[in-house]
C-alpha cells in the first residue's frame, strides 16, 4: 500500500505547485502523519480537473471515520465518502483530463507491481426517474484515476456522477470494489461503498450538506 501511495503522489505533485515545499517529506515513506498530505493532494487533483470543466468552482464535502481495526491501522483517518458539487459539468472536458491522467500518471497494480494501462473513462450513462416523484436525473459511471479493484487482475474502480438541473455531484469513496450512488429521495443521495465482503451505505442531504451513515 505504501508503494501505491508513493506512485500516487509522484503523479499528484505535477499538478499543484503549492505543495512543492512538502515534496521531500511526502516522498519519505507515508507513515500515518503523512496520510493527510496524500489526501489533500488527491483532493487537489480532482478539484483542479472538475473546476476547469465546470461552471463554478467545486464545493467539497467528506465523511471522515476513525478506523481502529488492525487491517486499517496504517490509515487511522479514512475518508469514507467524498463529494464534489458544482454546476454545468462539461463531461467531454472531464473525460479528456481523466484520459490524460491515466495515460501519464498510472497507478501501480496491487497484484503485478506494474503500471495499470488506461481504461475506458465513461463506462455508462443513463437518465433515471425517481420513483416517488417526476424528478429525473442523469447518472454517469466514470473510471477512477487512483482507486483500483482486484480479483484475478486489477482494474480502475468506478466512481459516480449524478446530474440534476445543471447541478452535479461527483462521488468517490474508500472501498474495494467501487462506489454506487443514486437519488433515493428528491434531496437525498444514497451512496454505497462496495467492499469485498459487505457494503457500506450513506445518505448525503443535498440541502443540508450532511453525510449520514446508514446502519
Amino acid at each position: 500500500m505504501k508503494k501505491l501511495l508513493g506512485i500516487l503522489v509522484l503523479g499528484l505533485l505535477w499538478c499543484n505547485a503549492t505543495f512543492a515545499a512538502d515534496k521531500v517529506h511526502i516522498l519519505k515513506g507515508y507513515l500515518k502523519d503523512e496520510n493527510e498530505k496524500v489526501n489533500l493532494l488527491t483532493k487537489a487533483i480532482y478539484a483542479s480537473y472538475l473546476d476547469s470543466c465546470s461552471g463554478l468552482n467545486t464545493k467539497y464535502y467528506s465523511l471522515v471515520e476513525k478506523t481502529p481495526d488492525y487491517a486499517d491501522s496504517w490509515n487511522a483517518d479514512t475518508r469514507r465518502v467524498e463529494i464534489f458539487e458544482s454546476t454545468k459539468l462539461d463531461i467531454d472536458c472531464l473525460e479528456k483530463k481523466f484520459e490524460h491522467h491515466q495515460k501519464n500518471y498510472p497507478v501501480i497494480s496491487f497484484l503485478w507491481d506494474n503500471p495499470m494501462p488506461p481504461e475506458k473513462i465513461i463506462r455508462n450513462k443513463e437518465t433515471l426517474k425517481l420513483n416517488t416523484s417526476d424528478m429525473s436525473f442523469d447518472k454517469i459511471e466514470i473510471s477512477s484515476i487512483f482507486s483500483q479493484k482486484c480479483g484475478e487482475s486489477c482494474s480502475y474502480s468506478k466512481e459516480t456522477i449524478l446530474i440534476h438541473e445543471n447541478r452535479y455531484w461527483f462521488i468517490k469513496g474508500s472501498n474495494d470494489k467501487g462506489i454506487e450512488a443514486t437519488f433515493n429521495e428528491r434531496d437525498k443521495i444514497l451512496i454505497i461503498n462496495l467492499m469485498t465482503t459487505h457494503k457500506r451505505k450513506y445518505i448525503f442531504d443535498t440541502n443540508e450538506k450532511t453525510i449520514i451513515i446508514q446502519k
